[in-house]
């Protein structure tokens, strides 16, 4: 195994591959904790994880995007309705001009009264 730097050791905090969950807002780092940098970088995340405004503001934020993410995805699918209806408009036009030209065809075709 290669030798880690003591940067690498400090960034190795920050890879998702080093913490464990049952919460996603609430991760538990499970990486070597022994260099003291890294040590206080671990405790300054609890300390604000365990924060009752930080918590809040974390399920505030969620609750947030939860609820852009619904308008996102009622605005996609108000667009592609109103994409269909634009087509099943024009296919409508297309039959009804097909119908007056036959229409159309149909009385120029009538015998002339004098």
């Amino acid at each position: 195994m290669v030798a880690q730097t003591e940067l690498e050791k400090v960034l190795d905090v920050f890879s998702q591959k080093k913490y464990k969950t049952n919460d996603a807002r609430i991760l538990e780092y499970t990486g070597d904790d022994t260099n003291p940098v890294v040590k206080r970088i671990v405790n300054k995340l609890n300390l604000a994880l365990y924060d009752e405004q930080m918590l809040e503001a974390m399920y505030a934020e969620e609750e947030v995007e939860n609820e852009l993410d619904e308008l996102r995805r009622g605005k996609e699918e108000a667009q592609k309705a109103k994409e269909l209806i634009e087509i099943a408009a024009k296919k409508r036009e297309e039959e009804l001009l097909s119908i007056i030209a036959k229409l159309s065809s149909q009385i120029e075709n009538l015998p002339k009264n004098k």
